[in-house]
């Protein structure tokens, strides 16, 4: 079962060719019969390893998010296939999955637990899959999930990249869980006060607990 879905979304990222996704680019099995990813080498840091060295300018947070949609909007509005599969929700976007090279390229990465749904909705996932800090609310409760839910983790990182702090983070995954659902969302400039009133705004839309109040598209 774990090789049929592993071949299943390998051809269905296979599909995606844009310059802000890691494209993958073959699979096969190895001589020993393990299934591996022939992936795009993007040589860099993840976004991870830029936001721990301290609060970036907001200029390049601005970039850097921007860019991160345009990748998620074209995944989220992908046409369907030859098996009518169409549109993909990725469901792990974290700052480890938003690498950014040193030519200034910044690509979303390891689709590798995304979501495909037919022309309805996805189906939700038995098990909690993805980085508890940054899922959205519908995830954790089990709900069909569209690509607010993942607009919701750009907001967690765009929350992040302004203020240095993390959101929700805590030292148990339960805790962190809750203060998703729960815990008061503050706005950034709280923080920072310098932060630019209109980029609070989106930060705030895109950290709505209901999908219907975030942004409908990337």
């Amino acid at each position: 079962a774990f090789a049929e879905m592993f071949i299943a979304e390998a051809k269905l990222c296979s599909r995606m060719q844009h310059p802000n996704i890691v494209s993958v680019l073959d699979f096969d099995r190895d001589h020993e019969g393990r299934l591996y990813l022939v992936m795009e080498l993007v040589d860099g840091r993840d976004l991870d390893g830029l936001i721990v060295s301290g609060r970036l300018p907001v200029s390049t947070v601005i970039y850097t998010i921007s860019e991160v949609l345009r990748g998620l909007g074209y995944a989220h509005d992908l046409p369907a296939g030859a098996d009518g599969v169409r549109c993909l929700v990725h469901r792990d976007v974290s700052p480890h999955n938003v690498l950014c090279a040193w030519s200034g390229a910044v690509k979303v990465s390891d689709f590798g637990i995304a979501k495909a749904r037919a022309a309805t909705a996805a189906s939700a996932s038995i098990t909690i899959k993805g980085k508890p800090a940054y899922m959205s609310p519908e995830q954790i409760n089990g709900a069909p999930l569209d690509g607010r839910s993942d607009l919701f983790a750009v907001g967690v990182m765009l929350w992040q990249m302004l203020t240095g702090q993390y959101l929700f983070a805590s030292g148990t995954t339960t805790e962190t869980l809750a203060r998703v659902l729960f815990s008061a969302v503050p706005s950034p400039r709280t923080v920072v006060p310098e932060i630019p009133p209109d980029l609070e705004a989106v930060t705030m839309t895109l950290l709505a607990r209901n999908p219907a109040h975030r942004y409908a598209t990337a």
